[in-house]
Parts: C-alpha cells; sequence; structure tokens
C-alpha cells in the first residue's frame, strides 16, 4: 500500500471479508477495527490484481458502515 487511500481501502476490503466470513460461519464479529489475518492478506492479494476506485470505497464503506 503507497498511500492513505490505499490504506484505507485496504482496511475497508479486509474488514468486510471479514464479516462475511463471520456471517457465513455463524461467529460474532469482534469489534472495528479488528480484522483477522486471512482478510488481510486476500484484501491484498485483491486490490493488488484488480484495484479499486472511488465507487468501490463508498461501496465498502456502505456494506460495514453499521459496523463502526
Amino acid at each position: 500500500m503507497s498511500n492513505q487511500k490505499d490504506f484505507y481501502a485496504h482496511n475497508l476490503l479486509a474488514r468486510a471479508m471479514y464479516l462475511q466470513f463471520c456471517n457465513h460461519k455463524g461467529f460474532d464479529p469482534r469489534p472495528y477495527p479488528y480484522v483477522d489475518d486471512a482478510g488481510r492478506d486476500y484484501a491484498t492479494v485483491a486490490l493488488t490484481y484488480l484495484g479499486y476506485d472511488d465507487k468501490a470505497i463508498e461501496l465498502l464503506e456502505t456494506d460495514v458502515a453499521g459496523d463502526f
């Protein structure tokens, strides 16, 4: 991650992935800003290969908004 916006996008995506995992497994998620290592790794791979734009950040913010 090269700048603040990249870091923010990475954390949002990692949190969204973690929340999805918890939902899938039926776990209660740990409080924000916790993210598991797998979520961080998958977010790194996704952003490296797929990138992101402002719309993606807006969607991620909406998806994890109730979690803050």
